[in-house]
């Protein structure tokens, strides 16, 4: 009995029921657009959410471009959320059309940042130089969306 189980263990490892995320690395500013490029053109993006979590420097080199994702993808509706941290005491609401902004005080975001759309999760930080990485897991982008809802809705 004891042996049965062994190969029943042994057999799951050989064929896991979830698959293995597949990692990408993007390098700079460049790399970082390219990754967020490759999120949305594998992705179906008729009534779906780039959500973004990241700080004022990220957004400041990056707005424009979030801007035109926007635009470019509204009559699919399609949406761009972006929780960002700030200093005010009092939470910030920004909404142009299908791109909306929440900045708080609440210590959310930090060095790193995080997209996700469809079935991608894309990191980046900003140590020494930009680096992204992308993970694509149907499981984890939903985990990752889900938590970033409950953040999104927990700001009045």
């Amino acid at each position: 009995h004891k042996l049965k189980h062994i190969i029943n263990d042994l057999e799951a490892l050989k064929n896991p029921l979830l698959p293995t995320p597949s990692l990408r690395q993007f390098q700079g500013e460049q790399g970082v657009r390219d990754m967020l490029a490759t999120q949305i053109s594998q992705s179906s993006v008729e009534n779906e959410t780039l959500h973004i979590i990241c700080n004022q420097p990220f957004l400041g080199s990056f707005q424009d471009h979030f801007k035109e994702i926007s635009k470019q993808y509204i009559d699919q509706n399609f949406s761009v959320k972006v929780l960002l941290q700030t200093t005010e005491e009092d939470p910030i609401f920004i909404k142009i059309r299908n791109f909306e902004v929440k900045a708080t005080n609440q210590k959310y975001v930090f060095a790193a940042g995080m997209d996700v759309i469809g079935d991608f999760v894309g990191y980046w930080t900003e140590v020494d130089s930009l680096v992204g990485q992308l993970m694509e897991n149907q499981q984890i982008a939903r985990l990752q969306a889900a938590m970033f809802e409950q953040v999104w809705n927990s700001i009045a």
